[in-house]
């Protein structure tokens, strides 16, 4: 469905971002709130069709094979977007 080759730089930027937005508060935040909309705009719906189309296809081994790296990855970039968010609205 999604690959990561295709959205994966943008991925990779939001990652450092929230990594960044963790250790920096100085940043203000109706700055910030645009980024995490990006996210979880993308991210979001890119999980749930990876795993529809795991659970609905009739996947081959290598098909298999990169959703069980990509999801968890994409999982933890979801939550550390959700641990920025909340840590920065506090």
């Amino acid at each position: 469905m999604f690959h990561p080759r295709v959205l994966g730089g943008f991925l990779v930027v939001i990652g450092f971002f929230d990594i960044l937005l963790i250790l920096n508060k100085k940043w203000e935040w109706d700055h910030i709130k645009v980024a995490y909309m990006a996210l979880f705009a993308f991210i979001i719906p890119m999980i749930i069709g990876q795993i529809l189309a795991l659970a609905l296809l009739t996947p081959t081994a290598a098909f298999v094979n990169e959703m069980m790296i990509e999801i968890p990855l994409e999982s933890v970039l979801l939550i550390l977007g959700i641990i920025g968010y909340l840590k920065q609205a506090d």
